[in-house]
């Protein structure tokens, strides 16, 4: 009898956790294309896509922009990290495509608003911060895990 119970509570319990992770995997996705980061992400593109420099104010919105795109990263790296089998798969299908655009145009959009700040953005500590080609020894490179 004890050995059911334990079994029941093993399969209800993985249930559970299944559950949880695609819900995880549902609201990171839900963070990264809408609200705020959405938001960013407008600026952002509008940025990449534009060939006007930048002003004081638009640079102040652009930087806000890009660590609000940058954590929602983050917190999808951190999800990645934490789920695993269908709810990891199911996310990273879902993402896929914004993290291939997105891993290309931040760079350019970094290097526009360090160009209008005449300084760096103090994003050294990021795992998904963009890095030159030499400097590519972080752990996590957003396309890596959609690849």
């Amino acid at each position: 009898m004890s050995l059911v119970a334990l079994g029941v509570s093993l399969v209800v319990q993985w249930g559970q956790r299944r559950r949880e992770d695609f819900e995880l995997a549902r609201s990171l996705h839900q963070d990264l294309t809408s609200g705020e980061v959405a938001q960013a992400r407008d600026i952002l593109g509008g940025l990449v896509r534009s060939d006007r420099a930048l002003d004081a104010t638009s640079s102040v919105e652009a930087t806000r922009a890009y660590f609000t795109l940058l954590w929602c990263f983050e917190r999808i790296e951190v999800g990645l990290q934490i789920s695993s089998g269908r709810p990891r798969q199911f996310l990273t299908r879902a993402i896929r495509w914004h993290v291939l655009e997105w891993e290309r145009d931040i760079v350019v959009a970094k290097r526009k608003i360090e160009k209008c700040r005449g300084a760096g953005i103090d994003d050294e500590r990021s795992q998904a911060a963009p890095r030159p080609s030499c400097q590519r020894a972080m752990t996590w490179r957003p396309s890596a895990a959609v690849r």
